[in-house]
């Protein structure tokens, strides 16, 4: 799974993943604590967001979770102020890249409102 990205994340981030293996990575996603889920911002409409890979545009899809779940484990001073056993429920659009990529240089560029444009360089082997 790919990062997300935070008002503060860096735009362009790079990574190595095996070849053939799915990918996931959001578009746009939006968390929020379980004790107010009504914090959950409006999510945008897959016709305001471009997503390509190589190029060749991909279709997000929308992921609705308000089943609460924990994060395990938060980065210390992460922009989105998550914490260490805190439950949250999300709301957003993602992308799959399934069966994954061939062995090579791919990139993935990521834009949708109110969220930062990524550009991932993905080398596989």
């Amino acid at each position: 799974m790919l990062g997300g990205g935070a008002p503060q994340g860096k735009p362009q981030r790079s990574c190595a993943v095996p070849a053939h293996q799915p990918i996931l990575a959001p578009v746009a996603n939006y968390l929020a604590p379980t004790a107010d889920a009504s914090q959950l911002l409006p999510t945008p409409s897959p016709t305001q967001m471009s997503v390509t890979l190589d190029g060749k545009p991909l279709i997000p899809t929308r992921v609705t979770n308000r089943r609460p779940y924990m994060i395990v484990s938060a980065a210390p001073d992460n922009p989105m102020e998550l914490h260490d056993r805190m439950r949250v429920t999300d709301d957003g659009y993602w992308i799959l890249i399934n069966p994954g990529l061939a062995p090579g240089r791919h990139q993935l560029n990521i834009r949708a409102p109110g969220a930062p444009a990524r550009l991932w360089t993905l080398t596989t082997s």
